[in-house]
């Protein structure tokens, strides 16, 4: 795999997202090549504190799911003044938005992404 500069890793895995991801509230999921879904199982270990723990084989494809850790993983990738696909973009401002109502911890500075 080519080696992606430090300060683009974010932008890329965002991307990954925008075109091979599924989100939704219950989990988020990321089809890949084995290669890739391993760099994003690392990244996330290194950046989040996520540990994404098996490739799991999925019609023909690999893929990873992420379901306890989500938010913490959208905040991280989807934030304000990102480039990403809009449609992606609102439904992971409305999902969290969503949790932090249900969780209580709106406030007039929380729902920035």
């Amino acid at each position: 795999m080519t080696k992606i500069p430090f300060e683009y890793r974010k932008d890329y895995i965002r991307g990954l997202f925008d075109g091979d991801g599924h989100i939704e509230e219950k989990r988020i999921d990321l089809v890949g090549s084995q290669e890739v879904l391993e760099y994003v199982q690392r990244y996330l270990k290194e950046t989040c504190d996520i540990h994404v723990n098996k490739i799991l084989e999925h019609c023909n494809t690999k893929r990873i799911y992420i379901g306890f850790n989500r938010y913490k993983v959208l905040k991280h990738l989807y934030y304000d003044g990102c480039i990403s696909l809009d449609r992606k973009y609102k439904t992971v401002k409305l999902l969290l938005q969503v949790a932090m109502l249900k969780s209580g911890k709106i406030g007039s500075d929380s729902l920035n992404i």
